[in-house]
């Protein structure tokens, strides 16, 4: 039974729509949904999503679940059993890395988002702000993957390959962030110029970050700020 739930794993599929959208299917694979003692599958997508949570009860497609969107993000999955229990999966939602590289090619330049789950929505309306531009955009929850052993890698990966990493701090938070952004910075000094932390209502600087240039917006309204500095980061 348990070496059965440990080769549980999620997989996904893509295919680039044009103007910078993707479609994209995840689904279950492994020796328990074949013996089909998988009940269902609870899905937790990215926050910047209108219906983020999806229950997920058909067996006969693997527990698929299908979606659309204009960037790479963890998806979570608390997968029931019977006779066991829940199991917690993550998975990294990849497009395909040849579409991806096409993809590229007619973008202006990329853009790595990382935020709250409570700020998924502010980091949403800068997402369709950029990508209207033609910009590409991923994205990346802080908080609803911090249980993800994959978590800082992707998160450096992500920062690696964009051109400008946008951080958006909340008040109550600046520590945490500082902490790890300064870890993921660690021996990657040159990302640093590619990275802007927006620092949200009264939130302070953590000291680890204290040395680079920050923006401050006090509402949604102010989101076109971010946006400005952002193109002149990727022009300048």
């Amino acid at each position: 039974m348990a070496n059965s739930m440990d080769k549980l794993r999620l997989v996904n599929d893509s295919k680039h729509l044009g103007n910078r959208r993707w479609s994209w299917n995840v689904w279950l694979e492994g020796p328990a949904v074949e013996e089909s003692r998988v009940v269902s599958v609870k899905y937790f997508l990215h926050p910047t999503f209108a219906n983020p949570v999806h229950l997920v009860t058909d067996k006969s497609s693997k527990f698929k679940l299908s979606g659309s969107g204009w960037g790479e993000f963890n998806i979570k999955a608390e997968v029931s059993m019977e006779g066991e229990k829940t199991l917690t999966l993550n998975h990294w939602l990849e497009f395909d890395a040849e579409e991806k590289s096409e993809a590229l090619k007619t973008a202006k330049g990329s853009v790595f988002l990382s935020h709250s789950v409570a700020d998924g929505p502010i980091a949403n309306k800068l997402a369709g702000l950029l990508t209207a531009k033609g910009y590409r955009v991923t994205a990346s929850a802080m908080m609803d993957v911090s249980d993800c052993p994959d978590w800082r890698r992707e998160m450096r990966n992500n920062m690696k390959q964009a051109d400008v990493s946008v951080v958006f701090i909340s008040p109550g938070i600046s520590e945490y962030v500082g902490s790890e952004i300064s870890c993921i910075l660690s021996g990657e000094k040159q990302m640093e110029g590619k990275l802007l932390p927006v620092l949200l209502g009264s939130a302070g600087m953590d000291q680890n970050l204290g040395h680079l240039q920050s923006l401050r917006i006090s509402s949604m309204s102010e989101i076109e700020i971010v946006a400005e500095t952002v193109e002149k980061l990727l022009n300048s």
